[in-house]
C-alpha cells in the first residue's frame, strides 16, 4: 500500500504515556523535604515486600521525626534492627506448617481444626 494511503487509511496513533509504577516513598518529582525520607528508603533492603519497607521506612521516618534518632547515626545495625521491629510487629504474615503442634492443645494440629466442623466450634463452648 502506497505511504500516502495507509496514512489516509490508518492515521498514526500517538502512544500513550507509559504509567509510572508508584512504590514507596511515592514520590515522582524529587524535592529538598524528601530528601530524609529517600535516604531512608535506600538504606532499606530492596529484597523485601513493598508493603514491609514501607513500614520500616515510615517506623524509621518517625523515629526522625520525634528526634529519637538522627540521620547520622544510622547503620546497618540500626536498619536491621528495625526490619527485626516491624517483623515481630508483623508476624501473622510469616508462615505457618499445617502440621505443627498447636501450643498448648495436646496433638492438636493446625489442620486438625481446619477440618473440623465449624459450626460445632461457634455453637459449642
Amino acid at each position: 500500500m502506497p505511504s500516502k494511503w495507509r496514512v489516509t487509511i490508518a492515521p498514526y496513533r500517538r502512544r500513550a504515556p507509559l504509567a509510572q509504577r508508584l512504590a514507596f516513598p511515592y514520590i515522582i518529582t524529587r524535592r529538598p523535604e524528601h530528601e530524609t525520607l529517600l535516604f531512608v528508603n535506600s538504606l532499606v533492603p530492596a529484597g523485601l515486600p513493598e508493603w514491609i519497607r514501607a513500614d520500616i521506612c515510615q517506623t524509621m521516618m518517625l523515629e526522625i521525626l520525634e528526634g529519637n534518632l538522627t540521620k547520622d547515626r544510622i547503620d546497618y545495625a540500626t536498619v536491621s534492627g528495625f526490619v527485626r521491629r516491624i517483623k515481630v510487629e508483623n508476624w501473622d504474615y510469616r508462615t505457618v506448617s499445617l502440621d505443627a503442634p498447636i501450643g498448648g492443645a495436646g496433638d492438636l494440629r493446625l489442620v486438625d481444626v481446619f477440618a473440623d466442623d465449624p459450626e460445632r466450634l461457634w455453637t459449642e463452648p
